[in-house]
């Protein structure tokens, strides 16, 4: 029967390479993870160790069979979610890593993606979906190629494989070194065309980046290969970026919700049944492709989350997070800040803006209080990307909300009250490599399935196994009001923009 099959979710986080399998219905029945370390060993420069990292995923998926046990047999199919935008370097033949990983994080030489770039912005945005950005892959693969002796030496032997990290991984775990990219993750790289469903021949020649040297484009859904562990083999039937897939944690997307995750960075996605040709200035991306459709959200991104509060919190509280709710339904009147960490992303697009907090009174605020302004800082660019959604057609109704920092009852409280929606935080943890168990089980349905009422009463067994969501209603809180405004204007001033020229700069 279905409900007896398992499926392996291998979910690679920014601290952690997490390997859960889960039944049909979604539910966890065992899980492994390894830690994962950062360096950081310029400014803007954030880096993972690539042996590291391809080990991370042997180590989680051996953790978990381990646990398992004579289960194993029932995994039917597995799958990857991957921090996006970050990239990797490896010899095509034996995957062996040749750089350092570049995290998302990853914002060097940011000046000369400028200077490159600048001039073609209408361009890219209308190619990619996204907007120039030195989080994304281009600008480190060029530097790369350019600054590493063993990286360009293997581009001029022409063994050399780059591009996104889902993609290294995948060459690493997969028997044969394959050379596949899903399109949430090539997307990242501003190298995708999100029309053609391939590389641009146009970009890769503004970066100087060979075809050549770039795995294969392939669509989510697609027979990468198979992890061989001990003596089983399982099919490796889904990749994606761990956005893209969070969304599908509760099942088929909501297209009048709004999908809100709150972890290291924050993101807003809209499902939209409209092929824009640009959705300037939010991001639109491609979340799902198969052989019979495809799907895209609206995108906007929010850099500075949980990093802002490690950033300038955690040196003072290291555990801060057990203290953030209680900060927030106790001080009432904190300062205000201009949020910047790694750069101020969606809807504005100002990489070198500056943070800083804003007080009202002379005294300087405490630790707890600039935790609060952080925190609502984030709430307050979530409110600017909700607001582009409204101008650009898509109408958000309510509001799923997952990851870290969702877990604060007084955050979640603020989106729904400066927002004037329902906000829902489903009964789970690890809303990625759910989402991934979901999709596995899809692209399975699409096989097995006998007719569109069997997929249907899939749909629904999958829901109904969820626990209720938590519900977050919307109220009145005039301060809040207040401080958006004002959080609003600083910014505003400080870009120095104003209406709205303030959300198209």
């Amino acid at each position: 029967m279905k409900h007896d099959k398992l499926y392996l979710a291998i979910d690679q986080g920014g601290h952690a390479t997490r390997a859960i399998v889960f039944n049909a219905l979604g539910g966890v029945v065992e899980e492994f993870a390894v830690p994962i370390s950062t360096s950081r060993p310029e400014p803007d420069q954030v880096e993972h160790n690539a042996e590291e990292m391809a080990d991370s995923v042997t180590k989680a998926v051996e953790g978990v069979m381990g646990l398992i046990g004579s289960r194993a047999d029932d995994i039917v199919a597995a799958g990857f979610a991957t921090q996006r935008s970050s990239v990797a370097f490896w010899d095509a033949a034996t995957g062996r890593p040749l750089a350092p990983i570049a995290s998302w994080q990853d914002r060097r030489d940011a000046e000369t993606l400028t200077q490159i770039a600048g001039a073609h912005e209408e361009m890219i945005t209308t190619t990619t979906g996204l907007r120039i950005s030195p989080h994304y892959g281009a600008n480190k693969l060029r530097w790369f190629l350019k600054h590493n002796s063993a990286v360009a030496e293997a581009a001029r032997a022409g063994t050399l494989r780059c591009g996104p990290m889902a993609s290294y991984l995948l060459a690493c775990a997969i028997s044969g070194c394959p050379a596949l990219a899903d399109p949430a993750n090539a997307s990242r790289t501003l190298l995708w065309d999100l029309h053609r469903k391939d590389w641009s021949p146009e970009l890769l020649a503004l970066f100087g980046i060979s075809q050549e040297i770039l795995p294969r484009s392939v669509p989510s859904r697609y027979d990468y290969g198979f992890i061989k562990t001990g003596e089983r083999e399982i099919p490796v039937t889904v990749c994606t970026g761990d956005q893209s897939a969070a969304i599908f944690a509760p099942g088929a997307l909501d297209l009048d919700a709004a999908y809100v995750n709150i972890g290291t960075g924050a993101f807003i996605q809209k499902p939209t049944t409209v092929a824009r040709s640009s959705a300037s200035p939010l991001l639109q991306s491609v979340v799902w492709q198969d052989n019979t459709k495809e799907l895209r959200v609206l995108e906007g991104t929010i850099n500075g989350a949980a990093s802002a509060l490690v950033e300038y919190i955690e040196p003072l509280v290291p555990d801060w997070s057990q203290h953030l709710d209680t900060w927030l339904e106790t001080i009432r009147n904190p300062p205000l800040f201009m949020n910047g960490v790694s750069g101020l992303a969606a809807p504005y697009w100002v990489h070198n803006f500056p943070s800083s907090f804003v007080s009202q009174g002379s005294q300087e605020p405490d630790t707890p209080q600039q935790a609060v302004a952080i925190a609502e800082s984030i709430v307050f660019l979530l409110l600017e990307n909700m607001k582009v959604l409204e101008e650009l057609g898509e109408q958000v109704q309510r509001i799923v909300i997952t990851g870290g920092l969702a877990n604060s009852d007084a955050l979640c409280h603020r989106l729904a009250d400066l927002s004037g929606c329902e906000v829902y935080r489903p009964q789970y943890t690890e809303a990625t490599a759910r989402g991934l168990c979901y999709l596995l089980r899809s692209a399975d349905s699409v096989d097995t399935a006998d007719s569109a009422s069997a997929a249907e009463t899939d749909e629904a067994q999958w829901r109904d196994a969820m626990e209720k969501p938590q519900q977050f209603s919307p109220t009145e809180d005039p301060k809040l009001l207040e401080r958006y405004g004002r959080w609003k204007t600083e910014l505003h001033k400080r870009i120095g923009i104003s209406g709205v020229a303030a959300r198209t700069p």
